[in-house]
């Protein structure tokens, strides 16, 4: 409220238009949205009546113009986007933004060129809902990092218990392996015992052996 009664102090302090905070009126539109603003009690003045915008902290813009209530209206080229439409009957005057964007923020109010007149005005912001604001994002991203993480663990962590569990008998079974090659070599290459000859002489008096 303290910035839109700024911009209203700034109107009034250069005589450009002073709008009643009585008729003020704030309305939020959502992005891509459709608003139609209205403009009441014109029946007196029914000629050369402009639509105005102000954001803050800048001057006030002309939107659109109608010189009579029967005439078309003529949008200036700073809004000449297809978005912007003025039209009135005999007692109103009517302007319909589509696709509402962020840069369209700000106080749409209508009334005569050069007087200072008490006009209706509203004050168009983006809706902001609970899963837009930047805490909501804050929370959502923290919990979806732990959530991540918990799924990385319970996936990898069952593989990383198998394989410390598989580590020892894989160790147990290589080493039997290697000693069972070791057995089956010694046995096959096990050197044959050499084998003597044994000559027997026998004399007249008594035996002899030689080896």
């Amino acid at each position: 409220m303290m910035g839109l009664t700024s911009i209203l102090s700034f109107l009034c302090s250069f005589s450009l238009i002073c709008v009643s905070l009585s008729e003020f009126v704030v309305v939020e539109v959502q992005l891509g949205g459709e608003v139609s603003l209205l403009c009441s009690n014109l029946s007196n003045i029914m000629s050369n009546i402009f639509w105005f915008k102000s954001a803050k902290r800048s001057n006030t813009t002309r939107i659109a113009s109608m010189p009579t209530a029967e005439s078309n209206a003529t949008v200036l080229e700073d809004f000449k986007n297809g978005r912007f439409h003025m039209s009135s009957n005999t007692t109103h005057v009517f302007l319909n933004i589509k696709e509402f964007n962020i840069s369209d923020s700000g106080l749409y109010f209508c009334g005569l060129n050069t007087i200072n007149y008490n006009f209706d005005a509203t004050f168009l912001q983006v809706e902001v809902s609970s899963s837009e604001t930047p805490a909501f994002n804050l929370v959502v991203g923290i919990l979806g990092s732990v959530i991540f993480v918990l799924v990385m663990v319970i996936i990898f962590l069952p593989v990383k218990i198998k394989s410390f569990q598989k580590a020892p008998s894989e160790r147990q079974h290589r080493e039997s392996l290697e000693s069972n090659v070791r057995y089956y070599a010694a046995l096959t290459f096990q050197p044959k015992p050499e084998t003597q000859s044994i000559s027997v002489y026998k004399t007249d008096s008594d035996l002899c052996f030689w080896s």
